[in-house]
């Protein structure tokens, strides 16, 4: 009986110990399991993950890490940027502090991929702590910011070198700075002069300063950017767009764009860049585009502005001609432009008769409108391309360039016989007639200078007065 007894109190232990090995075992299988589980996540994160010691030796890494030369069993600074000193100051690894507390600190630091390649990272810290609240461990978790902080350098580069420009200089620097940093093949500003055309105000290529022109943005990526104030194409640009002429000699795979907007939103402007293959942005590409976007908005207003400025300095507020001033600048450059191309150039003197009488017994208004019908007159007869002014009280100029003698005298005879149809046609008690002079400039004139040439069409003018006051 009590043997039996024995091998039961026997069989119960030895039933109870297998339950313990087995609870044993399990919880020994969960361990190993844990920390496979652990493991997986940890090389899931798709940045360098690693556990150090108080001696700095790295116990844990994961995947990304071990692909940065970042190795368990490594002393960390080593591993991470080939210091024989840890990171307490000793030497120039961290950068700068970005946040720092009593559970957690980020730090920037340099660290070197395998092939020696430097990458700047910004590590995150905190502790492991035991039962007791003591720091066993240090978990470490690095981001890449190489890119970030080269588009920091190259922004802040850009932004210096406009900081004091202006003008053509301002959209020269920002086209040429974008090109280099955004790699580039073409990068333009231009600005909208109507709605159906751009004019370029500044265009690189390969370092190169282009011609600026104007083109019709219909059916190009221009449209696009000015429509929704933002154009993205990683590749396909020219399939995309079959009939953009500014495509017909390069074939442009990828583009970015922005629209440069005025205060109210408005687009005024454009400011691109076309790459010939596979265009990859740098971070922030879009934003510092907008950014520099809002600069040129500014600076196409402020010279909008100063063009008009300019415009109402050398008009003639009655008739909308040039005035005075307005002719001079504009025929001396003209007169150069007649030098270098040796073609015959034309200086109309042009009075209006009888000014003071017509002012006299009909009214200053009525003199007014016999030098408003003259001007129309000739704005009719004359081209675009002629400088037409009013430089005195009843007297205007007109500057012709490639002009024949035979010629001038036709536009003469034309001046007068529209007058005298307009006078038919008003049957105004109001007679409006002028008396013209003209002279002439070419490769063999001596004289070269508009005033003298003025002077000379104006002796003309009064000579053709006394010859029909003596008819």
């Amino acid at each position: 009986m009590k043997n039996v007894l024995k091998c039961k109190i026997a069989r119960e232990l030895l039933q109870e110990k297998s339950n313990i090995s087995n609870q044993q075992n399990k919880s020994s299988s969960w361990i190993i399991d844990q920390k496979e589980y652990i493991k997986k996540i940890i090389d899931a994160i798709p940045y360098p993950f690693y556990v150090i010691d108080l001696n700095y030796v790295i116990s844990l890494a994961n995947a990304t890490a071990k692909k940065m030369k970042i190795l368990e069993g490594q002393l960390c600074y080593q591993a991470t940027h080939k210091s024989d000193k840890p990171c307490s100051g000793e030497h120039g690894c961290p950068l700068r502090a970005v946040s720092v507390s009593k559970m957690s600190v980020c730090v920037e630091h340099v660290h070197y991929e395998l092939n020696g390649k430097k990458r700047f990272v910004e590590v995150y810290g905190a502790p492991i702590l035991n039962d007791r609240g003591e720091v066993v461990q240090l978990i470490e978790s690095s981001i890449d910011i190489t890119e970030r902080k080269e588009t920091e350098a190259a922004v802040q580069t850009i932004f210096r070198s406009i900081s004091e420009t202006i003008g053509q200089d301002f959209f020269n620097q920002v086209t040429r700075n974008l090109c280099e940093w955004l790699g580039a093949d073409l990068v333009l500003a231009a600005k909208l002069i109507n709605k159906k055309h751009v004019q370029v105000l500044s265009m690189i290529s390969k370092g190169q300063v282009l011609d600026n022109y104007k083109f019709a943005y219909a059916d190009t990526p221009f449209e696009h950017t000015l429509k929704n104030n933002y154009s993205y194409y990683k590749e396909g640009l020219s399939k995309e767009f079959p009939k953009a002429k500014i495509f017909q000699n390069n074939k442009y795979a990828g583009y970015l764009g922005v629209a440069i907007l005025d205060k109210q939103g408005k687009p005024i402007g454009v400011m691109c860049a076309f790459s010939s293959r596979s265009f990859i942005l740098p971070q922030q590409a879009k934003e510092v585009m907008q950014i520099l976007a809002v600069r040129a908005s500014s600076e196409i207003q402020r010279k909008h502005y100063e063009d008009k400025l300019n415009e109402l300095s050398i008009t003639d507020d009655l008739t909308g001609l040039r005035n005075r001033r307005g002719f001079f600048m504009l025929a001396e450059h003209q007169l150069k432009v007649a030098k270098r191309s040796k073609v015959t150039t034309a200086i109309f003197f042009i009075d209006l008769d009888n000014m003071k009488k017509i002012n006299d017994e009909n009214g200053h208004l009525e003199g007014d409108k016999a030098l408003i019908t003259v001007a129309e007159i000739l704005k009719k007869i004359f081209r675009e391309s002629d400088i037409i002014a009013r430089i005195g009280g009843d007297e205007f100029a007109v500057f012709a360039m490639n002009v024949s003698k035979t010629n001038a005298e036709m536009l003469r005879k034309r001046i007068h016989a529209t007058l005298k149809a307009c006078d038919m046609k008003k049957r105004s008690s109001v007679k409006i007639s002028v008396s013209i002079g003209i002279s002439f400039y070419n490769a063999l004139a001596k004289c070269g200078l508009i005033g003298t040439l003025l002077t000379k069409a104006d002796r003309a003018m009064y000579a053709q007065k006394r010859k029909l006051k003596n008819l």
